[in-house]
Parts: C-alpha cells; sequence; structure tokens
C-alpha cells in the first residue's frame, strides 16, 4: 500500500464518527432512546478505531442486533460489513501481479508426504457465516482427505496480519469482506489469481456469479475467491402489504393510500436520508457511482444527477416520522409494511413475520434500483507455503460447500452461479431464490482504498440534495470536492 495512506487514519476516525452521527441524526430513527443511541456510537465508534485502514462501517443501520427474533423480542439490524481490515505493509506488490513464490512449509497433497497439507485459514467473521465457514470445511475435508483445513478465528485480525510471524505462523487463506481488496492489493498481502487459476485450470469465472467476482476485481485483475453476497434486502410484509407495486410511483401512491386506510401502522419509513449506502439505491440504479478502482469518481455524470432528483423525489414524498424505535424493530413487530433493511437479518426477521423478497422497484426510466454488494471472499497469502492448494480449496468451498451450507438461510446468497441457477430453474418463488435475484441486480461495493475518505462529502452532498440545494452545482462541487481529496493522499495515483 502506498506509505501515504497512513495519513489517513487519524482523519477517517474523525469522519467515520461525524458520519455515523450524521446517519442518526438525519435518518428516521428521531426519537430513539438517547442511552441506546450512545451506546451505539460508542461500540462503532470502538470498531472504527480498532481498525488503521478504515471503511464502511457506517454505512448501515447502526444499531444493535438482538439474539432471537420474536414478535416481544424485535430483530434490529447490525452492521452490514465486518469491521474493515488492515493491511499489513509487508510484502510489496509486484509491478506486474504474479503469484509470489514461497517455499512449503509441509508436504503438499501432490508432493507424496505422508501428512496430509494443512492449509489455513484465518477470519472474523459475524456468528452466522462463521458457522457456515465451520460447516462447509468439515464436509469438504470429508471428501478430500488428503487435505486438512485449520479455521482460526482472529478477535483482530488486523492485529494478527500485522503482527505475522515464524511464531505465530503465517496463514494460507484470509478471509475479509470485498471492501478491502485495493487495501490488501495495494499492500501485497494477497496475491492476484489471474495466472493461478489460469496454471491449475480452474473454472472460477464460469462457476461463481459474474457480479460476485466483479466484487472482487481490482484494476483488471482477480484478487480473491468469493463465496458469498450481502447488502440491503428489500422486504415486505404480505401481511399489511397485500400487494407488490410495479414501479416506485405506484409504490409511493400505495404509501399513501395505506396510511390514511391504516393509521395505526406504517407502510414505509425512510432510512437512508442523506445516507450513502441507502441512497445508493437509487444513485446507483440510474446509473451514477460513488468511485471506480481507478479512482473516477462519477458523482458528476449524467446518471448521477438523474440518481439525485429521484432520490430528492422519494424523501420528499414520504415525511419524516418521529418514531421510538428503529424500523427493524416496527416490521418484526406487524407494525410496518415494507421495508430496507440489510440483508444478513433475514432469517432471524422471518422468524417473527411472515416475509416476501420482491424483485427492486422499477424507477422512473425503467432502471431498477441498484443496491450495493459486499462479497465475502478468501484471498490468498503472499507467505503462503500452499498457495495452489489453498486457491483449490478456496475454489471448491466457493463452488460447491458453502452452496450447501447456505441453502436452508436467506441471510447471505451464495456466489456460486451453478447452484443459483439450478435452484431458480427449480423454484423461483422460495426466499432464497428471491434474494438471489435481489442481489444480482445489485452493484459491487467500491473496493478502491479511495472510498475510505468519501462518507463525509458523500453525506454532505446528500444532506445538500435533500435541503433543495441546486442538484447540477451540487453534483460539480461535490465531484471536486472528492477528487482534490484523492489527489491530496495520492499525489502519484496515476
Amino acid at each position: 500500500m502506498r506509505s501515504k495512506i497512513l495519513w489517513l487514519t487519524v482523519p477517517v476516525l474523525i469522519v467515520g464518527l461525524f458520519f455515523l452521527q450524521g446517519c442518526w441524526r438525519s435518518s428516521d430513527l428521531v426519537k430513539v432512546n438517547e442511552a441506546t443511541r450512545q451506546a451505539v456510537l460508542r461500540t462503532l465508534a470502538a470498531q472504527i478505531v480498532a481498525s488503521s485502514v478504515p471503511g464502511p462501517t457506517a454505512s448501515p443501520t447502526a444499531v444493535a442486533r438482538k439474539e432471537k427474533a420474536s414478535p416481544t423480542k424485535p430483530i434490529i439490524a447490525t452492521p452490514a460489513e465486518p469491521t474493515p481490515i488492515a493491511a499489513t505493509s509487508k510484502p510489496t506488490p509486484p509491478t506486474t501481479p504474479t503469484a509470489v513464490p514461497t517455499k512449503s512449509k509441509t508436504p503438499s497433497p501432490s508432493s507424496g508426504g505422508s501428512k496430509p497439507a494443512v492449509v489455513l485459514i484465518w477470519h472474523s467473521y459475524p456468528p452466522q457465516l462463521e458457522k457456515i465457514l465451520d460447516e462447509a470445511t468439515t464436509a469438504y475435508m470429508k471428501d478430500h482427505p488428503n487435505v486438512r483445513i485449520q479455521v482460526v478465528k482472529q478477535p483482530d485480525i488486523q492485529e494478527a496480519i500485522t503482527n505475522i510471524s515464524d511464531a505465530t505462523g503465517y496463514p494460507d487463506i484470509i478471509a475479509f469482506t470485498s471492501n478491502n481488496i485495493g487495501a490488501f492489493a495495494e499492500s501485497g498481502t494477497i496475491i492476484p489469481l489471474d495466472q493461478l487459476i489460469e496454471k491449475l485450470k480452474l473454472p472460477l469465472r464460469k462457476e461463481l456469479e459474474p457480479l460476485a467476482i466483479e466484487a472482487v476485481s481490482y484494476q483488471g485483475h482477480v484478487w480473491a475467491v468469493p463465496h458469498a453476497l450481502g447488502g440491503l434486502a428489500w422486504v415486505r410484509n404480505p401481511q399489511l402489504a397485500t400487494s407488490v407495486p410495479k414501479d416506485i410511483d405506484e409504490f409511493l401512491r400505495q404509501r399513501e393510500e395505506f396510511e390514511k386506510k391504516h393509521p395505526q401502522d406504517l407502510y414505509f419509513v425512510y432510512t437512508g436520508r442523506d445516507n450513502p449506502y441507502f441512497d445508493a439505491l437509487w444513485f446507483y440504479g440510474e446509473g451514477g457511482f460513488y468511485i471506480d478502482d481507478h479512482n473516477k469518481v462519477g458523482i458528476n455524470t449524467p446518471g448521477g444527477i438523474k440518481g439525485m432528483y429521484l432520490t430528492r423525489r422519494i424523501s420528499q414524498a414520504i415525511p419524516p416520522r418521529e418514531i421510538k424505535v428503529p424500523p427493524e424493530e416496527l416490521f418484526s413487530t406487524g407494525k410496518l409494511a415494507w421495508i430496507i433493511t440489510e440483508g444478513q437479518i433475514l432469517d432471524q426477521m422471518r422468524e417473527a413475520v411472515p416475509i416476501d423478497l420482491p424483485q427492486w422497484p422499477m424507477l422512473e426510466d425503467g432502471k431498477r434500483a441498484k443496491p450495493l454488494i459486499t462479497a465475502w471472499s478468501f484471498g490468498i497469502y503472499a507467505g503462503s507455503g500452499f498457495q495452489p492448494e489453498a486457491l483449490q480449496v478456496a475454489n471448491g468451498l466457493a463452488a460447491k460447500y458453502i452452496p450447501q451450507s447456505l441453502k436452508n438461510q436467506v441471510g447471505f446468497v451464495p456466489a456460486s452461479k451453478a447452484f443459483n441457477d439450478s435452484l431458480l430453474a427449480s423454484d423461483r418463488t422460495g426466499l432464497l431464490s428471491k434474494r438471489i435475484l435481489q442481489v444480482r441486480e445489485g452493484a459491487p461495493f467500491p473496493n478502491s482504498p479511495a472510498m475510505d475518505i468519501l462518507w463525509n462529502p458523500l453525506a454532505n452532498m446528500w444532506q445538500a440534495v435533500l435541503n433543495g440545494a441546486s442538484i447540477e452545482e451540487t453534483a460539480k462541487r461535490a465531484q471536486k470536492t472528492v477528487e482534490d481529496a484523492i489527489k491530496g493522499i495520492w499525489k502519484n495515483n496515476p
């Protein structure tokens, strides 16, 4: 990673805290208990401070999750991503991406050794995904007795990677979310996989979802094996909302009619006011984008401007609500008809109330809303002595074993295209099938390290847009602010 990335740490921590506070102030969670609010802010602030390479920790709904789902113990959304992982500054990435040659620590399965190869996976996944990973690796080893997979959860994976040594041992696979791809690639912590994929003749690009491959690609190279996808979900309570609107116009009309007839209930509350993560739905849907992996900014573009106009229109059509609990709690107690929330809580949510996962609404010009999608991924550590074996394990887990562990839930979507296609061919009415279709309509979460400095400027941009400022002038100003910030930190960035 470029040395000047270190200068991001302190400013982004401050930016993250202001952004988190902005999300609370500007969302519909106006009357959340102040003690709860402060506790959540402290928790998320601690997560930010724990990471020296900041990322989209502030993007999702900033509230804690209940462990059990029931009408009396309602579900509350958690952060969409685990805390972003800081990449170690060693080794230096190669000029032309290639697999890093290393010495094997133990005999590989193909080397004739008497002991099975040990492939070590480090991760910091949430419990739901940790269980899936354990199930998948156990099944993999049963079918591949010459390979032993050791899964280790690191309480602080950033610190673990930074302090790697002969004494701590070396991971072969580092499991992380795709928003860290750019940072890991720049630092050389993980290797580009293109040549190794070709050498091993792995059908990775055919087996996995195109969106998943795009999410783990950076500047023209594939840097990880995606195994699960997630992001915002569009959720309906069919007991309250009896039909699915065909487009955003019909949705807004139904909201108005519903709340006149059912004053005790709510149709939808807009939790995304001036929150870049939620507003990305409409912004990306109309063709705008925040940043690409070459640090090109897509704010002051025709699509970006259309997305701003649409977001303002939706916000103005849905009045702010003074609610005393998070929307997830209203939904789980049957008081809210529609919600946009984190996909990873859907399994708990459906234990409390019936849910439906329709396609994202059509927008004004026939496009669909487009949520930002993150890929949970396996990167191959540059210091691994088992890079080919590690890649084979990662590919096998992503293509076959993890999908089998995911088939009875809807919180995460398998990255396996073959698995998803087969499921859709047999039944398109199931919740997982519908969730797959929702995710396929998304856009990959930006994986450029420069994204970490965009949250505050983007929040300011959305606040101006929703407060009635000139959209064209706001787009120009925001584009310049972001580009100047990027140039100021990465002065030698091409």
